[in-house]
């Protein structure tokens, strides 16, 4: 409940749901860190995927060359079988080789199917067609002999030779192409060795980098999220300082009580800076310090005016890192306490620079933004605050007085009456008047006339004690209501205001003028304004006896003129 019995509406419960859940910075960062962990595992994890992927292309090597190596390595052992077994038949009898041409055929055809399914698949490598037509003509040799020296009965020592030539040859050519089919496996193998290795670096470069961003952007959210936190501390800290005055600030009826609790806002700060507070006076030619805190040691700032420190003129918050730089506050240079860092905050009320915060810390070492912020809060409410109750004096002194003396007017007056009267306190109401006032005005002008009345209000005002109570009565006309005094001193009184009058009057412009005054104690009535009619008819009989002097009313049971009545007939004035 505030000071007014009305619960404030809490700002804090804006977001609900999800919202609200995740609004707390330690939420934040825990969902901050899962998250950041599932991230870096799924990274993890698709980069062994990937080297997976990587690693199988191996073991499927284009299946076009493996085929067609395995069918001229195939090939090459037929052709090799079938040579051995032609060579053992060449040395049998040729009725025992005829039965074995059926298996030479069988064998022909396996190696002859097997190169055809090698042809097939063949890559087209440099200098394979050769090889190729080298080989098909040595197996049309090789056929063509094999048939002529199946059916001889005696074979040559020659023949056998040239067939076991044509074999070795076939054999040669067989090999060849295998060796070239070797080659081209082995440089597609360390081809795709390199590609393993180059994806397998990238990949685990990749992971690397993308779980270096993940810890490297938690880290930076880490902190964001902490000066976030620390930036809400010190928000919440503002904001319970800022409540607190100002529900202080309102129960503040005076300046003093608005200057206590300045001093006790700034001795509350975070930072312990020694903290002064120094307002105009009402001419604003003068700063006085009406407020500090931790200035025990410390020297106040030496500016004198508003007009001459920088924070008051420029209407804005300045900070000096230092007393020693070259564009630092004037008033900082060369002081007792030595260097030193300042900031100065303006204090507006009602709308001037009327005067500052001016608070101290060690050298190059400026106040901490949370601590600037709060002396500017303090400087801006107890502006706000200063403000309201000047504008509260200033209109119940308007309504009070009168406008063109600055005396009080005849309501405040009988206002002021009221306790003297209950109390049944004795006092004396002197009643004057400004001698022929219509006619100075008729002649003179009315501009004259004010001036007149300024002058004498003045001159009353300076001559009566701070205890008596002078009053504009209406007109020309002006009571003094003197507490505990008698007739005698309040005619001592009133005839010292004549003199001066007289002095004043001789210096300032304008017309000769006089006064009359009657007095009449309280002692010859009850009511005040029964005093006031005394003290009137008294006014009365000075006019007639000449003006610009001072008549008592008689105390009761002394004489009294025959016919008063007669003299507010014919009133002198």
């Amino acid at each position: 409940m505030d000071v007014h019995g009305v619960a404030p509406v809490s700002e804090a419960a804006g977001p609900s749901g999800p919202r609200r859940f995740f609004a707390a910075p330690h939420r934040q960062l825990a969902v901050l860190v899962a998250g950041g962990i599932v991230l870096a595992i799924s990274v993890i994890g698709l980069t062994l995927v990937n080297l997976t992927d990587v690693r199988d292309p191996l073991e499927r090597t284009d299946p076009r060359l493996l085929t067609a190596a395995s069918a001229l390595q195939a090939s090459a052992q037929e052709v090799a079988d079938t040579g051995a077994k032609f060579a053992t038949a060449l040395t049998m009898p040729p009725a025992q080789r005829t039965v074995l041409a059926a298996s030479l055929v069988e064998a022909n055809s396996r190696y002859h199917s097997q190169f055809a399914r090698y042809k097939a698949n063949a890559s087209g490598l440099l200098g394979e067609r050769a090889l190729q037509r080298d080989f098909e003509k040595k197996v049309a040799s090789s056929t063509d002999l094999s048939v002529a020296l199946l059916t001889p009965e005696v074979v040559s020592a020659d023949q056998v030779a040239q067939a076991a030539t044509i074999n070795a040859q076939m054999q040669s050519d067989l090999q060849q192409l295998q060796g070239m089919y070797q080659a081209q496996l082995a440089a597609q193998t360390h081809q795709a060795r390199v590609a393993e290795d180059t994806t397998r670096r990238i990949l685990i470069t990749s992971a690397g980098v993308a779980l270096f961003l993940v810890l490297g952007a938690a880290l930076v959210l880490v902190r964001t999220l902490r000066r976030q936190e620390a930036a809400s501390a010190a928000q919440d800290s503002r904001n319970e300082l800022e409540s607190r005055l100002q529900r202080a600030l309102e129960m503040a009826e005076t300046e003093d009580d608005v200057y206590r609790l300045v001093a006790t806002a700034l001795a509350s700060t975070e930072v312990e800076l020694p903290a002064e507070l120094l307002i105009a006076d009402s001419s604003r030619a003068h700063l006085h310090q009406v407020a500090s805190a931790h200035m025990s040691t410390a020297h106040g700032c030496a500016v004198s005016a508003p007009t001459a420190c920088p924070a008051a003129v420029s209407g804005q918050t300045q900070l000096f890192a230092s007393s020693g730089d070259l564009d630092a506050c004037p008033f900082l240079v060369n002081r007792p306490d030595g260097p030193c860092a300042a900031a100065c905050v303006p204090v507006n009320i009602a709308g001037r620079a009327m005067g500052v915060i001016h608070a101290r810390g060690p050298d190059r070492q400026p106040a901490p933004r949370g601590s600037i912020s709060n002396l500017e809060l303090v400087a801006r409410r107890a502006g706000e605050r200063l403000s309201l109750l000047r504008a509260f004096a200033r209109s119940e002194m308007q309504a009070n007085t009168d406008p063109l003396t600055g005396l009080l007017n005849r309501r405040s007056l009988e206002a002021a009456t009221v306790d003297l009267v209950d109390e049944g306190e004795d006092y004396v109401v002197a009643y004057a008047d400004l001698d022929h006032f219509k006619k100075l005005n008729d002649v003179h002008g009315h501009d004259a006339g004010d001036r007149a009345l300024r002058l004498f209000a003045r001159v009353l005002r300076d001559s009566v004690r701070p205890s008596d109570i002078p009053a504009r009565y209406g007109g020309e006309e002006f009571i003094v209501v003197l507490p505990r005094c008698s007739p005698t001193d309040a005619e001592t009184v009133m005839e010292r205001v004549q003199q001066r009058l007289a002095a004043a009057v001789r210096v300032e412009p304008g017309p000769e003028f006089t006064v009359s005054v009657g007095i009449a104690p309280s002692q010859i009535t009850k009511t005040f304004g029964e005093v006031v009619e005394a003290a009137d008819m008294a006014l009365l009989e000075a006019k007639a006896n000449g003006r610009d002097r001072v008549v008592v009313a008689p105390l009761p049971g002394t004489s009294v003129p025959d016919d008063p009545s007669s003299l507010a007939h014919d009133d002198p004035r």
